[in-house]
Order: structure tokens, then C-alpha cells, then sequence
């Protein structure tokens, strides 16, 4: 009896192993694409799901490194690194006492800000006329602020005084990066005509 009961208890042992490894078999992990973000930008990893839950059993996440992560423990975290870093996520489905993994990377490349630049601007009067702006590096980028408008400064529809002129581009990898300067407006005083007082002519 004690025999028969061994060999059962081996063949449910079998069966069940078996079936794990079925499951296993079955188990599909998904990173996501590999994207590529701006320094200083955060996104969201992982598949669309990142692992089938179709199947018995549950389903736990381990991402790796633990580096610039909001949690390593979820289906799809949000990262955000300075450098480009490959993370990798394993999945464990667990079926009883038994488990099993499959794991799977997506590569973040991080590209730099562009190096933006702004020369200064001189003084100009209030009744000039508008002129285009330049002195922004690299070239190619929008200029913003008060009495901009196309990218030309009319110091007409601009404040009296330091108006905050910026200086924006984006590069071909979609980064963006932007400069300041300030443009002096000076208020033309008005002229006031006195009469001759001998002949009270203007």
C-alpha cells in the first residue's frame, strides 16, 4: 500500500510539473519597444500587457537596474534616466508551490538637450521700426516674448523698459532647449512747443 501511495504520490508530482511547465511554456514577457526621450523627460515601460495574464496562477514583476524607476514591482513603471539604459523586467507566474520566469529588456536612449544660445541685444526706441531678431544659436529656432511677433521685434507693442526676449530650438531628435536676453526700450520724450512771447507765435 505504502508502495502504491509513493508511486501516486510521484505521478501527481509528475503531472503537476508538467503542468507548471505547461503554463510556462505559455508565458509571454514583454519589455515594450525601445524608445528614445530627452534628457530630463520621463516615460512609461513595459508591453501592452508586458506579461499574458490568460493563463492559471499569479503573475509578479521584478524590473532591474533599480535606477531612476518610480517602482520596479509593476507591470509598466515610469522611468526616467540621465543616460541611456537598458532595463529588463522578470516575470515570475507562480502556480502553487511551483514557479517559473521568463524575462525580456527594452533599451531607453536618452539624447541630450541641444546646446542653445541668445547674444545680447541692444537699446533700441520706442518709435523704431520693427526689425527682425537675431543672435540665436543654432539657427532655425522661434523667438517669444513681448512685441514679437514672426520672429521680429516691434518695440511699438512692447513695454517701456527690459522686455524678456527667448530664444527656442529644437533639434532633429525632437529635444528642446531655449536661451534669454532682454531688449531696453526707450521712451522717446515728446517734443512741447513754447509760443514767442514777444508775438505770441508759435
Amino acid at each position: 500500500m505504502k508502495y502504491l501511495l509513493h508511486i501516486l504520490c510521484v505521478l501527481i508530482l509528475i503531472c503537476s510539473n508538467n503542468f507548471v511547465y505547461s503554463q510556462c511554456n505559455l508565458l509571454t514577457v514583454d519589455a515594450g519597444a525601445n524608445i528614445s526621450i530627452c534628457d530630463g523627460q520621463s516615460v512609461q515601460i513595459g508591453g501592452n500587457p508586458t506579461a499574458d495574464n490568460g493563463l492559471l496562477g499569479s503573475l509578479s514583476y521584478s524590473w532591474s537596474p533599480n535606477l531612476s524607476i518610480s517602482d520596479q514591482t509593476i507591470a509598466n513603471p515610469i522611468v526616467n534616466p540621465s543616460s541611456t539604459t537598458t532595463y529588463t523586467v522578470t516575470v515570475t507566474r507562480t502556480i502553487g508551490p511551483q514557479s517559473c520566469s521568463e524575462s525580456s529588456n527594452i533599451i531607453v536612449t536618452v539624447n541630450p538637450l541641444p546646446n542653445v544660445t541668445f547674444s545680447s541685444l541692444n537699446d533700441v526706441c520706442s518709435n523704431a521700426p520693427a526689425f527682425p531678431l537675431s543672435g540665436g544659436f543654432p539657427n532655425g529656432g522661434v523667438y517669444l516674448g513681448p512685441g514679437v511677433n514672426n520672429n521680429e521685434f516691434d518695440p511699438s507693442t512692447a513695454n517701456i523698459g527690459n522686455n524678456t526676449i527667448t530664444y527656442t530650438y529644437t533639434d532633429g531628435n525632437g529635444c528642446t532647449n531655449s536661451a534669454t536676453q532682454t531688449i531696453n526700450v526707450l521712451q522717446v520724450p515728446q517734443a512741447i512747443l513754447f509760443p514767442n512771447p514777444p508775438s505770441q507765435i508759435v
